[in-house]
This record gives structure tokens, sequence and C-alpha cells, in this order.
């Protein structure tokens, strides 16, 4: 959520090189419990996607 706040957009790729403890596919799934939770919006389709901080 900081990198969010500073960069206002995130991708599954560089997520998982800032969080270098866990797996890619765990990255995602938690990105999308964020998305479900109403925190995160996600954009795009497919390699596309990016994620930014839900407007309110």
């Amino acid at each position: 959520m900081q990198y969010l706040e500073k960069h206002n957009r995130i991708t599954i790729a560089e997520a998982s090189n800032i969080i270098t403890t866990i797996s890619k596919p765990s990255v995602k799934n938690r990105l999308s419990e964020l998305v479900k939770l109403g925190l995160v919006a996600r954009n795009g389709k497919a390699r596309g996607t990016w994620y930014s901080k839900k407007l309110n």
C-alpha cells in the first residue's frame, strides 16, 4: 500500500520484485484479496493488468 501511495499503480511483477519473501502467485493472490476488500482496483486484462488504489 505504501508503494501505491507513492506511485499510484503497481503490477504483479513490480510487487514480486519488492516483496521477495513470497512467490509471484502468492503476490497475485494477495492483490486479489485487496481487490475483494475494496482497497485496490484492478485495471487492464491478462499481462497488462495493473493495480491502483481505489478512489472513494
